[in-house]
């Protein structure tokens, strides 16, 4: 009778363990699925930064993976039609329409930019420098107030400065008189959360440092640092919109946060997004990890005939260690709170380091579990 019952009891465990081992069929969403999707990144519901697909952003993701596995049905709607016509970029249109592979990405990082008039805030020593003069002056390496969007704080932070050539900017005007002038894709922070210029409104109202320069000074200079989480009422005045004018052609310069949760700077008094594709690049990277793992069978090493036990290694390549840096940190904050991820990673205190994450193929898993 008691071996009766271990057998038993021995069969039921194979069976849970093939259950729990059985590798499910693969599938592979479109790319815009797998960015807004619950089961998969979460972007627009991301309880700890929610992000929304700026039109532009949808467009490229489109076009970049439109007729790979999961994207055959990939299609432009009117509006992002109407959108690559005003940017006369009809060319985007036909080969689209056609059916050619876009094989080749390059997001090139800094352009979202400011104007050379636009002044920058250093905490430093309370001056307020032209971002033209401060190039002319080959002055390349800055100190900048960010806002940390974790705590609310106003924070001193190091910052690069590129130049991106002559663009067409536009100057936003507020009701208080500050201004300041930009590119039409420039995102400013808003009540309803990051938004490009050429989505905001007359009205419309966008974060301003609640302190005056010279109250941040003092403050930076006792180094005053509150131990409870400020909220945004506490640092931010939200300031209404005036116009929005069109300026016309001038030098343009893009300034690069290096630090996780302070991407962004003040100038001209006003709250100014950091530039560049960086989160675009770790949505590609995230979804670029899901179809490695999404291999038929469950295992790419088998899948493209290798060696077990070598790592496969999804690289992105950026112009700067400093660069490098951001773009890794924003790919592993987008895996980290991606619901789809969670039971991919492996130990933590191994799976990740400052240079790497590493995740578990559905063999890996079952290996695991036997």
């Amino acid at each position: 009778m008691a071996k009766k019952n271990l057998s038993n009891i021995f069969d039921e465990l194979i069976a849970t363990v093939k259950e729990q081992t059985a590798v499910k069929t693969s599938y592979i969403p479109d790319i815009i699925t797998f960015c807004e999707d619950p089961n998969y990144l979460n972007l627009p519901n991301n309880p700890g930064n929610p992000v929304n697909l700026y039109p532009l952003q949808r467009i490229v993701l489109k076009c970049f993976y439109r007729g790979t596995k999961g994207n055959e049905k990939l299609e432009l709607t009117e509006e992002e039609r109407d959108l690559l016509k005003e940017k006369e970029m009809q060319y985007v249109i036909d080969k689209f329409e056609n059916n050619i592979l876009f094989r080749e990405l390059i997001l090139a990082w800094g352009r979202r930019c400011i104007g050379e008039n636009t002044k920058i805030f250093d905490p430093e020593t309370g001056d307020q420098n032209r971002v033209g003069d401060l190039w002319d002056q080959g002055k390349t390496n800055l100190t900048v107030c960010s806002l940390n969007e974790n705590n609310y704080e106003l924070e001193k932070t190091n910052a690069d400065l590129f130049y991106n050539g002559d663009e067409i900017v536009y100057r936003i005007s507020l009701l208080d008189g500050r201004y300041i002038d930009a590119t039409d894709n420039h995102p400013f922070l808003t009540i309803d959360g990051w938004k490009e210029l050429s989505e905001l409104s007359v009205e419309e109202k966008i974060a301003t440092p609640k302190k005056t320069y010279k109250k941040l000074m003092s403050m930076f200079a006792k180094k005053q640092k509150s131990n409870n989480k400020k909220t945004p009422k506490d640092t931010i005045f939200w300031m209404p919109i005036k116009s929005i004018t069109k300026l016309g052609k001038q030098r343009t310069f893009d300034i690069s946060v290096k630090e996780e949760n302070k991407l962004n700077y003040v100038a001209n008094n006003i709250i100014s997004h950091n530039s560049g594709n960086d989160l675009l690049c770790s949505f590609i990277a995230a979804y670029e990890a899901m179809r490695l793992l999404e291999i038929p069978g469950g295992n790419p090493f088998s899948y493209y005939k290798i060696k077990a036990g070598n790592p496969i290694y999804i690289l992105t390549v950026a112009g700067s260690e400093p660069q490098a840096k951001i773009l890794f940190n924003e790919i592993k904050t987008v895996i980290l709170s991606s619901p789809y991820f969670q039971d991919k990673i492996g130990d933590h205190g191994k799976a990740i380091d400052s240079s790497s994450i590493r995740l578990l193929t559905p063999a890996d898993k079952e290996e695991n579990i036997k």
